[in-house]
């Protein structure tokens, strides 16, 4: 797997934007257990039910356009 974290820089609210093929495998060991949202970023037609992974934590779905041009950082 490859796992690429990627810095938002915002002060004091600065927070780690992770991308890569299988992160939502390793979610339980990258989320701090006092987060309390989670926003997932995908492609529409891809299934990813993320809840059996995240428990109680609220989980926002945002889907970025198809192919290649919808990986990019300004997406």
């Amino acid at each position: 797997m490859t796992l690429h974290r990627v810095q938002v820089n915002l002060g004091d609210r600065a927070y780690p934007v992770l991308v890569g093929s299988g992160t939502v495998r390793e979610l339980p060991t990258l989320l701090p257990e006092r987060a309390a949202r989670v926003l997932i970023v995908t492609q529409s037609g891809i299934p990813m039910d993320v809840s059996a992974w995240l428990g109680a934590r609220e989980v926002r779905r945002l889907e970025s356009g198809s192919g290649e041009a919808g990986k990019s950082i300004d997406t």
